[in-house]
């Protein structure tokens, strides 16, 4: 895939997060969208205030983004998705995380879409853990 074609399952992907469970990156039928500047420069555009957010601000507050951190962490990994082919964790989408922890995601059994949708768009893999 190239760039655009990783934008475009990324733009998918966001959508399909905003159709199911809590509906992050959805409100009053706006959703979420990534996109690249002139420049090459990834741009996600929040669901809630419509601003266009620079991604590639690493350690500060991102003015306009009104989701926590681990959705924020999720646009980041997205961001790497799009502009290095960088695959995000498969596990990550998991809605048991082991030793008794639950997914932070709290989407209960549409967290599986979520994981189906990731790996079919080509997102994600499964990622063994060590000593597997």
């Amino acid at each position: 895939m190239d760039e655009q074609e990783r934008l475009i399952a990324a733009n998918e992907f966001i959508g399909i997060i905003a159709s199911c469970g809590r509906k992050f990156f959805e409100h009053k039928g706006f959703v979420s969208s990534f996109e690249l500047s002139e420049t090459k420069r990834v741009f996600f555009i929040d669901y809630y205030t419509k601003k266009r957010i620079y991604t590639h601000r690493k350690y500060c507050r991102w003015d306009g983004f009104t989701s926590g951190g681990t959705m924020k962490s999720l646009v980041e990994s997205l961001r790497d998705f799009v502009k290095k082919g960088y695959l995000l964790n498969l596990n990550y989408f998991n809605t048991d995380m082991g030793n008794g922890f639950k997914n932070p995601w709290g989407y209960g059994e549409d967290l599986l879409i979520v994981r189906d949708a990731a790996e079919r768009l080509g997102i994600a893999k499964a990622i063994a853990k060590e000593g597997e």
